[in-house]
């Protein structure tokens, strides 16, 4: 699976550095290069800030002690919920297994939004 998504990743960010660059022209080629990448930086935060927040929004929705043992989790890794029953483990996994669900929802919800932006991009000649 992350071998698809590199490659798909990998052809659409050259698509979009030539598009701005052609865009720019001669005269603003280093300032539309440089704004390609800053818009690159300032997505990925804001996307993942969004994506942790459903997560972890969900998860503290839902169950505050689990919300507690996901971050447990995190620091000490499955040991975390190791002294728990096994009816206990089995609600908390299925609790962030639905946080999970939720935040890749958000994922497919901006590729969607990013996909549509990408074709109401009007055709240019380069």
């Amino acid at each position: 699976m992350f071998g698809a998504t590199a490659c798909f990743m990998g052809t659409v960010m050259g698509v979009v550095q030539v598009t701005i660059q052609a865009v720019a022209g001669q005269r603003m080629l280093g300032t539309g290069a440089a704004m390609v990448q800053f818009s690159r930086s300032v997505g990925a935060a804001f996307g993942t800030a969004a994506v942790a927040a459903v997560l972890f929004s969900v998860l503290a929705a839902s169950d505050q002690e689990t919300a507690r043992l996901f971050g447990a989790m995190i620091d000490h890794g499955p040991d975390a919920i190791a002294a728990l029953t096994p009816a206990r483990q089995a609600v908390v996994q299925s609790q962030i297994g639905e946080a999970f669900r939720a935040a890749f929802v958000t994922v497919a919800a901006f590729t969607g939004i990013g996909a549509l932006l990408a074709f109401s991009m009007p055709l240019r000649k380069i």
